[in-house]
């Protein structure tokens, strides 16, 4: 059961889905946190003008002669403002919630695949139940028979015992078709594909545990994952209703920059 467990955690789709949503949340960490640093911009350009005439309507003014020139530019700037504040504090929120919900997908992902290990287990027992009915209907057959031929039952008992037997080997299918069923049901679960042969080697206790219900439930108010992502996604929606109140709220902007051109004729003539 531990290696279906495991098997189902690394493979299951559903599951895969579940757990790529807490890197999708640290990287929202990095993103607010990222927030707090400047920004930074570099540009930098070359240009050339042909030389021509220089026209004032139909006049000419002169002759320009040709241009190559250069810039660059460079700027800092740094923006604050309530929004960035609060937004790595809702965002770490944001990741309990998500690995909250992780670990509740995989209690639920561990019930599923532990419900399918014994659904199987059933299924074999049925299987073995199955073939036992069978052999002992077999056993009705031959031995009415045998009583036929000594006079001490009729043909209609035979007729009786032979119906028995067909019952028992469509018994047999159905839970033979069954165990494979449930055996398909187990591999989709795990997220692999089905292999013959596969035995369950785990087995369980009959003895039932004395839970109390009271205590149960405290325990799931506390402990619940789902319940504890639920409350975890409202604190953030909390901070994210105070973020969009800062709105009304002055920003905080700086910013300094530097710049320059070079013009070069190309003809200085």
């Amino acid at each position: 059961l531990e290696e279906a467990l495991s098997l189902a955690e690394r493979n299951n789709p559903d599951f895969i889905v579940q757990a790529s949503q807490v890197e999708t949340a640290d990287r929202q960490i990095r993103a607010a946190r990222g927030d707090f640093l400047p920004t930074m911009n570099l540009s930098n350009s070359y240009g050339y003008q042909a030389s021509g005439e220089r026209r004032a309507g139909s006049v000419v003014l002169g002759v320009q002669p040709q241009y190559y020139s250069s810039s660059y530019s460079m700027n800092v700037s740094y923006s604050m403002n309530g929004a960035t504040l609060l937004r790595p504090g809702q965002a770490r929120t944001e990741a309990e919630a998500a690995r909250a919900r992780v670990m509740g997908a995989a209690n639920g992902l561990r019930a599923q695949v532990t419900d399918a290990y014994l659904q199987v287990l059933q299924a074999d027992a049925q299987v073995a139940q199955a073939e036992t009915a069978l052999e002992r209907t077999r056993l009705t057959v031959r031995q009415a028979a045998a009583q036929v031929e000594v006079g001490a039952a009729t043909p209609l008992d035979t007729r009786r015992a032979e119906v028995q037997e067909g019952q028992a080997e469509v018994q047999l299918v159905q839970s033979r078709n069954q165990a494979r069923t449930a055996r398909l049901n187990l591999a989709r679960i795990l997220g692999v594909d089905p292999v013959d042969g596969v035995r369950l080697t785990t087995t369980f206790e009959d003895d039932l545990p004395a839970l109390d219900a009271e205590e149960l439930v405290r325990l799931a108010f506390e402990a619940n994952p789902v319940l504890r992502a639920t409350r975890l996604s409202l604190d953030a929606t909390e901070t994210g209703v105070r973020s969009a109140r800062t709105a009304y709220l002055p920003n905080l902007s700086l910013s300094a920059g530097v710049s320059g051109s070079v013009f070069v004729a190309g003809d200085t003539d």
